[in-house]
């Protein structure tokens, strides 16, 4: 999936510079804001919106190095141990399960633009922040929801299954921002996430694990 995923944004990339390459090059900008969407990849595939903002700062080798930050929230980040650990509740009497982790994400970081190809800009960044992650699982006996009902069954949910934890999110991504006319501009990029381990009086609840983003923007430059 990750192969497919690099091998589109790099056919997005040539693309556009093929479709802009009898086009006049951009002015230098030294800001944008826009909002964002896209789809998600890991365990479950899902999607995410947000917006993101950046300011340039000065010059580094052949672009220009500025700090962007970044919010959104992606749908559902679902881990396998979630699934299992819902699995094992559910067994004990006969039920089916849903398991969603939701996640609410803001980082802020370096980002490194490149030499402008007419319209199509590309850039690189890194960014440190936080995610809070909500876990949210439902139980159903034929057909029936009976997550408020639990106790009938003897089970009491624990927080690894109904809490919410927040840690630290790094992102690393790469893309290419297009300017469409004048001051408004397209964004296509990807993004690594890395989600920080849950842990309680040093007991690991959940694992960091991994989380990607294919991300699309419109906005404007200034």
């Amino acid at each position: 999936m990750k192969q497919l995923v690099i091998m589109a944004l790099v056919a997005v990339f040539v693309g556009v510079g093929t479709a802009r390459a009898q086009t006049p090059g951009a002015s230098e900008d030294i800001g944008y804001a826009e909002v964002t969407f896209g789809p998600t990849f890991g365990h479950k595939t899902s999607g995410s919106v947000g917006g993101e903002a950046g300011l340039f700062l000065g010059s580094l080798g052949p672009g220009r190095i500025g700090v962007f930050g970044e919010a959104g929230r992606m749908a559902n980040i679902a881990t396998s141990e979630i699934e299992t650990k819902a699995q094992t509740i559910a067994g004990a009497f006969n039920a089916t399960f849903q398991a969603k982790q939701p996640a609410t994400y803001f980082d802020g970081g370096v980002v490194m633009r490149f030499s402008p190809q007419h319209h199509f800009t590309p850039y690189a960044l890194v960014g440190i922040g936080g995610a809070t992650v909500s876990n949210k699982v439902t139980f159903a006996v034929g057909g029936t929801d009976v997550t408020s009902r639990l106790n009938q069954f003897g089970v009491q949910l624990g927080g690894d299954l109904t809490g919410s934890y927040t840690k630290v999110f790094v992102t690393v991504g790469a893309g290419a921002h297009v300017t469409l006319m004048d001051r408004w501009i397209a964004d296509v990029s990807y993004r690594y996430g890395r989600v920080g381990q849950d842990t309680v009086s040093s007991q690991v609840i959940y694992k960091g694990f991994n989380t990607g983003r294919l991300q699309f923007g419109a906005g404007v430059k200034f």
